[in-house]
């Protein structure tokens, strides 16, 4: 049984298509809802009278007239829906039936469908970016004010004012403090966040998945506390290129006016990835079809 992540089932769908004769992946299900409330009541009053026929003939004639005054109130209520029901988990078996000749399990080449586990470690930027201002908070937190306000007397020195003894004891307490990683970790997201918007890496032993956040089933507070589980997850995709190394040493390629709008986005990734050993040398970039935990 499997536990669904991360399923990209445009993509599943369109590898189906092309294998043997492809897959119905929808079913339609009519569902009828009907709801009927009625109240009904009546209300009724009579008056009577007796008159002789004549004085010296006993007899009586007795009218009688009765109204009635009746109402109902009928509530009807009538919806139907047509709910799709896609297939999705079981295309995604079948799939994986049906490339089970092709998928690589090792000794990746580019274009190479691939199946790899390994513990699962999740990286949406945009939620480190807020958790990392500490709004509300920074008064609770020993010693975080007076590294903001250092910080703050650091960010504007001058370059050369950096070198001047009377600033140096300054510089220490900022590189010192344990407060300072998390400032540079807020950049780096921020960073990272405007180079892949509204998407999550999840690094998988040495393979690298590019996620669509609406892809992924589990909120991020959730999919955050599997980066404390040594729990194995599956990753099902499609390895599109190879980090040749963990920082690039190589920038000439980068300024040439004819590459750098290339080449700049994806070296400038490379840089900050490999920094903050999110990725080591020889890892491999994804297109994830599916991630997901086997039961």
């Amino acid at each position: 049984m499997k536990e669904i992540i991360y399923l990209n089932t445009q993509l599943v769908n369109s590898l189906l298509a092309q294998t043997n004769s492809g897959l119905v992946t929808k079913l339609i299900n009519e569902n009828g809802e009907s709801q009927s409330d009625s109240e009904t009541g009546s209300e009724q009053a009579s008056t009577s009278g007796t008159a002789g026929v004549n004085a010296g003939i006993k007899g009586e004639v007795t009218h009688a007239e009765s109204e009635t005054d009746s109402y109902s109130i009928v509530f009807s209520k009538s919806n139907r829906n047509l709910i799709e029901t896609a297939l999705d988990d079981y295309s995604l078996d079948v799939l994986l039936d049906s490339l089970k000749k092709d998928i690589k399990t090792e000794s990746f080449s580019i274009g190479d469908i691939m199946l790899i586990d390994g513990t699962l470690q999740s990286y949406n930027f945009k939620t480190l970016i807020h958790a990392i201002e500490f709004k509300g908070i920074s008064g609770q937190l020993d010693g975080y004010e007076e590294f903001l306000a250092n910080r703050t007397k650091f960010d504007k020195l001058k370059e050369r004012e950096k070198n001047l003894e009377k600033n140096k004891q300054l510089i220490a307490k900022v590189n010192g403090s344990p407060w300072n990683n998390f400032h540079l970790a807020k950049i780096m997201a921020e960073n990272m966040d405007s180079l892949f918007p509204n998407m999550t890496l999840i690094k998988i032993a040495d393979t690298l998945s590019i996620c669509e956040n609406e892809l992924i089933r589990l909120n991020p507070a959730v999919l955050n506390f599997n980066n404390i589980s040594e729990r194995n997850a599956k990753v099902l995709g499609i390895v599109t290129s190879k980090f040749k190394e963990t920082i690039p040493k190589d920038f000439s390629k980068a300024i040439k006016t004819d590459s750098i709008y290339r080449n700049v986005q994806n070296i400038f990734s490379n840089i900050i990835l490999g920094s903050n050993h999110i990725i080591e040398q020889d890892d491999f970039v994804v297109r994830p079809i599916a991630i997901y935990f086997e039961n």
